[in-house]
């Protein structure tokens, strides 16, 4: 966790305090499912871009709660006032603790120096067995991330991208089924949130491929970390599928532009990312490509997409004169690590579910 937290510093102020975050890391982890509270992975203009997990729910929050006082002796959520909410608003002990375990989260964020929060779930709150097992701060009825500009970007699960290499490869086709019934968010982006330079006519999202969706989404992400004045948290349900392909593509993006990372290399680059922003974070690639559920490849892949220029910080969000050159460094760049990752991929990880499947 070291990794996360240190203290860095940039032009003489400190950017990350690893003394309070590690207490709030503490405090706050039950607020988000699987205990997955939000991280800092990325530093870009003083502003973190962090990850996590939607919120938690009741049944949740009360288990591991119960579950850490026994495993860890008793650290857990602080039991002073967490937040302002009036007592009238706490009607039993499971709201109680939600305020609590929520406070301690949005102080979480708020040292982070979030300011937007992305929400990837198509759902409101996800169900299992008609029961919520994961909320969202969009629907959060007391109003707790009020404070924070909340955008729903819904985007496609894991299960969308089922045998993408044989059906969709390089093609428009892949599109993600908006009239099913346990798709219930829609695409919101807050007044808050500065995005008609970028041209998109958001109302046809639920027109655009999938692949068109995440051009959209990443462009989006981009435009908000060159220009806005706070940081950028994104999450989907666990954080483990649509979270991980998004922050990927974000660093892979600022780094083709020379703006993080610039002394690693494409095979630097390509392992980095793929042992940090997808395997560190609890990515199952065994098991997503045991169902053909490749979303990890798909976001790989899509790199030969974002080597236009929209998507570069220097020629589409501003304007250089060296535009030309820095587009063709950054098109070598990207196209060099999905070159890569795709012969490793073929080499080592198609041969071994070959060998699952013939086993099955």
């Amino acid at each position: 966790m070291s990794l996360h937290i240190r203290s860095i510093i940039f032009g003489g102020q400190k950017v990350n305090n690893a003394i309070k975050l590690t207490q709030l890391f503490l405090t706050a982890r039950f607020a988000r499912a699987r205990s997955r509270f939000a991280v800092p992975v990325l530093i870009y203009k003083d502003k973190n871009l962090c990850r996590g997990a939607t919120l938690s729910v009741g049944v949740e929050q009360f288990g591991r709660r119960g579950w850490d006082f026994f495993s860890t002796g008793g650290v857990g959520v602080e039991e002073d006032g967490a937040t302002n909410l009036p007592d009238k608003s706490r009607l039993g002990r499971q709201e109680e603790l939600c305020d609590k375990v929520r406070g301690q989260d949005i102080k979480l964020l708020k040292e982070l120096r979030v300011r937007l929060i992305c929400d990837l779930m198509y759902q409101q709150k996800k169900l299992k067995f008609m029961l919520p097992v994961a909320s969202s701060e969009k629907v959060d009825k007391a109003g707790r991330y009020r404070e924070f500009l909340l955008a729903s970007l819904p985007y496609p699960g894991c299960e969308s991208f089922r045998g993408y290499q044989s059906k969709y490869l390089n093609s428009d086709k892949l599109r993600f089924n908006w009239k099913v019934e346990k798709v219930d968010a829609i695409l919101k982006i807050p007044d808050g949130v500065v995005h008609k330079p970028l041209g998109v006519n958001w109302a046809e999202y639920k027109e655009w491929s999938i692949k068109d969706m995440t051009s959209c989404y990443t462009r989006l992400l981009l435009y908000q970390l060159e220009n806005s004045n706070g940081g950028v948290f994104v999450h989907c349900i666990s954080g483990w599928d649509r979270t991980p392909m998004f922050i990927s593509l974000l660093r892979l993006s600022l780094w083709a532009d020379g703006l993080a990372h610039a002394s690693l290399n494409p095979l630097e680059m390509l392992f980095f990312t793929v042992a940090y922003d997808w395997r560190l974070f609890g990515h199952k690639l065994s098991d997503r490509n045991s169902k053909s559920e490749e979303i990890f490849y798909f976001g790989m892949d899509y790199l030969e997409h974002m080597t236009d220029s929209e998507f570069s910080i220097h020629c589409g969000l501003q304007k250089s004169d060296k535009c030309p050159e820095l587009v063709k460094i950054r098109r070598d760049k990207l196209l060099e690590v999905r070159r890569l990752f795709i012969g490793s991929y073929n080499q080592y990880i198609i041969p071994k579910n070959m060998k699952f499947s013939h086993i099955s």
